[in-house]
């Protein structure tokens, strides 16, 4: 709200107004709700998976390959003590790894997008990259979840672009 409704509402008598002063785009791509007209049900946000393996940077190989294997899951997010996305294993370069780290065998710096992202931009980004996954995290880098380009070709027909992934 603007710093002049939060006023107004202090002067009616309200005890506790809180005014979010990153405005209305940081709190959308942190996939807080929305409404209004310009509202999309189809974010990118509301299709990626939340429960995804991780671990941290000190974890080692076999701890990772195990949770990779049980969880059946391809991909483990490396997050720091903040939840901050700071690479990713898969479960190919986990497989041959003994006495690694996550540290030692992620790759940094995965591609993230924020969960705002429309629908019609994220086929943009799956057909440009030719990417199979996509992170998403909040504006500081926390992990939100992880998007497969199958589950976004599953949801095409539902959304403005059925073709959008070819």
């Amino acid at each position: 709200m603007s710093a002049r409704a939060a006023w107004r509402l202090v002067s009616g008598d309200f005890a506790q107004v809180f005014r979010y002063t990153a405005g209305k785009a940081d709190w959308s791509a942190y996939g807080l709700p929305t409404e209004g007209k310009s509202v999309t049900p189809n974010r990118a946000g509301n299709l990626a998976g939340r429960d995804v393996p991780t671990c941290s940077l000190s974890d080692h190989a076999d701890t990772i390959r195990q949770q990779l294997r049980e969880s059946g899951a391809r991909l483990c997010a490396v997050l720091n003590e903040h939840r901050v996305l700071l690479g990713q294993i898969s479960a190919e370069e986990v497989e041959s790894e003994t006495d690694s780290t996550a540290e030692e065998i992620m790759t940094a710096a995965p591609t993230t997008l924020r969960p705002n992202v429309k629908f019609e931009k994220l086929c943009e980004f799956f057909k440009a990259h030719n990417a199979e996954t996509v992170w998403f995290t909040t504006n500081d880098g926390e992990l939100l979840g992880l998007l497969h380009r199958e589950d976004v070709q599953r949801a095409a027909p539902k959304v403005e672009e059925p073709a959008c992934m070819h």
